[in-house]
């Protein structure tokens, strides 16, 4: 087990000192794997992980790193930690039109108020800073999405273009 954490740890630390602007979903679905067994061994029993992965989802897609795992780690951080047992997260991808939508649930203690995100800065910025990145690349389609009721859970989510936004293109139009 030790050594197993170890490759896991060793894995996580070397994808974050990555430079690299976009990686495929199934690359940081990997980190998110090496990163929640380190926690997993930290919770034991405490933390039930589940994926739900619709196999229509093109896992080469582009994404930028760190989209996924700092959900996770919110989920695990805000709302599981202070669970006594029974702390499950699931991953959720799914197609939807023209997205690809990414959720993160958990039946943590939940948020007492309605979440916006900037005020979640205050509580920490990988929240913020994921959904300043997804704006910034895809626009404001892809804004975070927090639905969540005290002592239900929380649910987070946001979706990005199935197909890549080229910014720097001219469209021109001939009759």
């Amino acid at each position: 087990m030790a050594r197993r954490l170890l490759i896991n740890l060793s894995t996580f630390l070397r994808y974050s000192l990555k430079k690299e602007k976009e990686i495929s979903l199934r690359e940081e679905l990997n980190y998110v794997e090496a990163y929640l067994s380190i926690e997993q061994a930290r919770y034991k029993d405490k933390l039930t992980v589940s994926y739900s992965i619709d196999p229509q989802v093109d896992l080469d897609l582009p994404i930028p790193p760190f989209t996924i795992q700092p959900l996770v780690e919110n989920a695990i951080k805000h709302g599981l930690k202070s669970k006594v047992k029974g702390g499950e997260i699931l991953i959720n991808i799914y197609n939807e039109l023209m997205y690809t939508v990414i959720s993160v649930k958990d039946n943590g203690i939940g948020i007492k108020q309605s979440s916006e995100i900037e005020k979640a800065k205050g509580n920490g910025l990988g929240l913020y800073l994921v959904n300043e990145r997804l704006k910034r690349i895809y626009g404001n389609e892809s804004t975070i999405i927090v639905e969540s009721e005290p002592e239900m859970g929380t649910k987070v989510f946001f979706k990005i273009p199935i197909r890549p936004i080229q910014k720097d293109v001219i469209y021109s139009f001939s009759n």
